[in-house]
């Protein structure tokens, strides 16, 4: 798949591709910082919009926070004794995957199948509200640990009623906070996919 050759996953990332793949639609990743969170599903959600045609969103704490570590970034790779550097959208979403440039004031991609990525802040509950209205069936709430406002009450009932998925990532923040409680709670659901990575673990 294109996506693989692309993100060169690593083993650790590659589980939740996988899970993904055989039909889970419901993730929450505790990764430690630099595990490489957004890039992975920033993987994931292009292959999901080639297979479906929709809305997908990828939610930060604020707009600023999402600008500047998903659109503005700048990733290195070390292949072939050679260093690569590539902005992390031209990676997840190259060229000959895009029906035109992307939208720099709305930082939105649209592919050529018409799927569209937008990427948001969760800073209000209007900004919040506004996703609604989008109909998303595809959600990365990144650092969800540390959003002052809570998205999910919000979107699940727009994933049960259109099959969609939504992916819960963070580093952790303290106990007992709304992500730790989500991921106790997934280790015991079924239908569920957790993940608990440490730096030992990567």
């Amino acid at each position: 798949m294109i996506t693989r050759d692309l993100h060169r996953l690593r083993s650790y990332q590659l589980e939740s591709f996988n899970a993904r793949q055989a039909g889970c639609k419901r993730f929450v990743e505790v990764w430690h910082r630099r595990a490489g969170k957004d890039r992975t599903w920033l993987c994931i959600t292009a292959a999901e919009m080639l297979k479906r045609k929709g809305v997908y969103i990828h939610m930060l704490q604020t707009l600023g926070e999402a600008k500047r570590a998903v659109w503005d970034n700048i990733i290195t790779d070390h292949y072939d004794g050679i260093e690569h550097s590539y902005k992390m959208i031209d990676v997840a979403f190259p060229p000959e995957l895009r029906a035109k440039k992307p939208n720099e004031t709305e930082m939105q991609i649209e592919l050529i199948n018409g799927s569209i990525w937008q990427l948001m802040g969760a800073e209000s509950q209007d900004s919040i509200d506004r996703a609604r209205g989008m109909n998303p069936i595809g959600i990365v709430l990144s650092e969800y640990a540390f959003m002052e406002h809570d998205p999910w009450p919000v979107l699940s009932p727009i994933l049960i009623e259109n099959g969609g998925w939504i992916a819960f990532i963070s580093t952790p923040a303290i106990e007992d906070d709304n992500f730790h409680k989500l991921f106790k709670a997934a280790q015991g659901a079924p239908k569920w996919y957790s993940q608990l990575l440490t730096i030992n673990d990567t």
